[in-house]
């Protein structure tokens, strides 16, 4: 059960369902045939891969237009998107060809998705307006002005879609986060700036030029302002349990962040980050095995 860190701040409900059936996290299991999603109004599997290069998978995106969702899979060889509006009767619709990699990050803005891997490639793009057709066009950024044909892995990325900006964690550009403008032309970014401040970022979340970084390998979890992206300001730190923080996620009041830990044991553990200059522990729950993933749950579109 967890431990009341903080007993002036109320414990944050649901804390523990992260483990349980309720949860909302949505991922592609590696190194096996299968493929599950649950949700609220979804829940389906797919017990054999639909083409050859399913066999490794390693993250998963939705996109919803004209009525049709998808899923948007990293496949070993490339995005697969399938149609999974009649989850039982699940469709590929096609494969985008990428780097031979296991490790693959999708994001999606606008009518766009976003693909990077450790295996090379910049970041990828591709133009889904075209859907359900299979085809549809798509290139690669390797990046422009400082960073000019220079950024070619990326560990993850993340998107702050209220502002249009990419950031993509852990490059061969900087081990930090690399920030693209999306806002002039979505399918062609332009580089805006970086946060090196603290070195590299396993993984992070960005809204309203607000960046959340997990640095794995110093054990902080830090609040960045990035409104300058030329200039960015870190407005706080924390120190994780066991120093390998991976991914936050926070609560809906936004009051309040999760972190996991990519370590045995790990922990979820919640902080009140109400003052971004005074981040504090509130709660952390304990597992014999990795916690990695935490999973946000959005409205679903009607």
């Amino acid at each position: 059960m967890p431990s009341s860190i903080r007993p002036d701040v109320p414990h944050i409900p649901n804390l523990t369902l992260i483990k349980h059936e309720k949860t909302t996290i949505c991922n592609p299991i590696a190194s096996c045939n299968r493929l599950f999603c649950r949700g609220p109004k979804l829940q389906y599997g797919i017990e054999e891969p639909l083409s050859p290069s399913w066999t490794n998978a390693a993250n998963i995106c939705g996109y919803v237009q004209d009525g049709k969702e998808y899923a948007l899979v990293g496949a070993s060889q490339g995005l697969v998107i399938v149609d999974i509006t009649d989850p039982a009767n699940p469709n590929q619709i096609v494969q985008i060809p990428g780097p031979d990699n296991l490790w693959k990050e999708i994001k999606v803005y606008q009518h766009y998705a976003y693909i990077t891997s450790e295996g090379g490639g910049g970041v990828q793009i591709v133009d889904m307006s075209n859907l359900p057709s299979s085809n549809l066009q798509y290139h690669n950024y390797n990046g422009d002005g400082p960073i000019a044909n220079n950024l070619v892995t990326i560990h993850a990325l993340h998107i702050d879609t209220n502002r249009g900006f990419l950031y993509a964690y852990g490059s061969n550009a900087g081990g930090g986060a690399i920030v693209l403008d999306l806002n002039t032309d979505p399918y062609n970014p332009t580089y805006a700036g970086q946060y090196q401040g603290l070195q590299y970022i396993h993984d992070g979340y960005a809204d309203n030029d607000t960046l959340y970084g997990c640095h794995i390998y110093t054990g902080l979890l830090s609040i960045v302002d990035m409104n300058d992206k030329a200039n960015p300001n870190l407005l706080g730190t924390v120190q994780t349990p066991v120093n390998s923080p991976t991914m936050p996620g926070w609560t809906d009041d936004h009051l309040s962040i999760l972190t996991t830990d990519e370590t045995t044991p790990s922990f979820l553990t919640s902080y009140d980050i109400s003052d971004p200059t005074d981040i504090k522990e509130l709660d952390r729950f304990q597992h014999q095995r990795w916690i990695w993933i935490i999973g946000t749950q959005h409205p679903h579109p009607e």
